[in-house]
């Protein structure tokens, strides 16, 4: 019913949302949405002459690497290539086996459940592999480790980093072990499949900034959000951080001449693959407008599990090969993205709260936690 009114806008008496957020939520317009505006965009990329199978497909995502984990008995094997054509419209799906699924197909819906799992659970863990343990983790222990409580970079930067380490702590327990929240509800074994998915990603972990991730994905040009608003607030964020930096440095002798920053940026090229170990203010710059921009508006894109949780048949990562053609949710699914998405909120901010001791906490009271 939900999604009938969607599809009909309410009789027409109310007008559609820009964005379109009223489209049937498993319709193939809705895989646009998913692939190149949300939980898929940090995936999908242009075709090589390997992955073109017939004229018009242009964009793909390659989630094959799901298909090489162990899985335990009776589940689906996730792996599979989702393809666009050049008005990003989904065109095709190959499975796991080789097989291909296109539009009208008889298991056509199946496929598109199978290709919305797949990029849940991939998305998901390179996001807290990467957004949560390495663009958010090693900056703001930085921040902490080298940078005293009164440091105008560290009072700076911090409140980007709220509730970070918490975060981590928890995902520690919870999310990456055995028998944990995770492991539960994916399909895979935990020896070579969940904990090799996890080494995989953080080992393959290279930086680079969005702007030349897009041109080596060839998506630059795309019109949706992955190529506008994603460039847009990458670059807001960049000239906020040299703004800053040139506020608290009026020069470059006096940004070189600050030891502890040093420390604090040398310890981040040693523990992030792929950052510049030559300290000055131009790679200082950028490195931290590339955090903050993952950190913020990247990390949404990629961890807003909670707008799946809303419909019961968009993911279902615990999909069986007893089911194969057939739509089918999953109340595990569905419990681990409410569970997750209700403890990694925060709580709405109250006038009795004292928010500026939770954002910007006094030097004194810093200097006790460290």
């Amino acid at each position: 019913m939900c999604n009938e009114i969607r599809t009909k806008n309410l009789l027409g008496l109310i007008v559609e949302p820009y964005e379109g957020r009223w489209v049937e939520p498993l319709s193939d317009a809705s895989m646009t949405r998913i692939f190149f505006s949300s939980l898929g965009s940090f995936l999908v990329r242009k075709v090589t002459i390997e992955d073109r199978y017939h004229r018009g497909t242009e964009y793909v995502v390659d989630m094959m690497y799901l298909r090489d984990l162990e899985y335990r008995d009776g589940y689906e094997n996730l792996g599979c290539k989702v393809f666009f054509d050049s008005n990003s419209e989904i065109s095709m799906i190959e499975d796991h086996d080789g097989s291909l699924y296109h539009p009208r197909d008889n298991f056509w819906e199946w496929a598109k459940l199978k290709a919305r799992s797949a990029v849940f659970v991939y998305a998901s863990v390179e996001y807290l592999m990467w957004y949560h343990m390495i663009y958010a983790n090693i900056p703001g222990m930085s921040l902490r480790m080298f940078l005293p409580p009164d440091h105008p970079v560290r009072l700076a930067l911090t409140p980007h980093f709220f509730r970070t380490h918490s975060t981590c702590n928890q995902a520690e327990h919870l999310l990456v072990v055995e028998k944990g929240i995770i492991h539960r509800a994916l399909p895979f074994q935990y020896k070579g499949g969940l904990e090799k998915f996890y080494t995989d990603m953080m080992t393959s972990f290279q930086f680079s900034t969005y702007p030349v991730e897009l041109e080596q994905r060839g998506m630059m040009d795309n019109e949706h959000h992955i190529g506008t608003d994603g460039v847009f607030l990458h670059g807001i964020l960049s000239r906020y951080v040299s703004n800053l930096v040139d506020e608290i440095y009026p020069d470059k002798m006096s940004f070189m001449a600050d030891p502890r920053l040093k420390e604090h940026y040398e310890f981040m090229s040693k523990k992030i693959r792929g950052v510049t170990s030559e300290f000055n203010m131009s790679n200082f710059k950028m490195v931290w407008g590339e955090i903050l921009f993952r950190v913020t508006g990247a990390h949404t894109s990629v961890g807003n599990v909670a707008i799946y949780a809303l419909e019961p048949f968009s993911v279902n990562f615990r999909m069986k090969e007893q089911d194969k053609g057939k739509v089918v949710g999953s109340r595990e699914a569905i419990a681990v993205m409410s569970l997750i998405s209700g403890i990694s909120c925060l709580q709405n901010t109250r006038i009795s709260h004292k928010t500026g001791r939770m954002l910007f906490m006094t030097a004194k009271a810093e200097h006790m936690l460290d």
